[in-house]
């Protein structure tokens, strides 16, 4: 399951590789909805690496990402974003983009 990281976690994870990144917040009954959905991705891609980000608790790292809606999926490749979903996304869609994104 995808760990709930502090700032200085999240710039070490995103640094190498792909990762993709659910800013979040408890509160949020569309977050409660996606969590499911990004868990199951999660289950999918043992290459990929998964992260969260509670927007509460990490309002300067959610401002400085420019988070304005949550849930929000950001795709990282190599410490840049590559992609973002804002809402519940649909599992398929996820699974297409970091597909695509493995193929690069």
């Amino acid at each position: 399951m995808a760990e709930n990281l502090t700032p200085s976690k999240f710039n070490q994870k995103i640094k190498a590789g792909i990762t993709a990144i659910e800013f979040w917040a408890p509160w949020c009954a569309p977050c409660r909805k996606m969590k499911t959905v990004f868990e199951r991705v999660e289950s999918k891609f043992s290459e990929i690496k998964f992260g969260r980000i509670n927007v509460d608790e990490c309002r300067e790292l959610a401002s400085k990402w420019a988070i304005v809606s949550i849930p929000t999926l950001i795709v990282f490749s190599k410490g840049k974003e590559a992609e973002r979903f804002v809402g519940v996304a649909p599992k398929e869609v996820i699974e297409n983009e970091l597909r695509t994104r493995l193929a690069k």
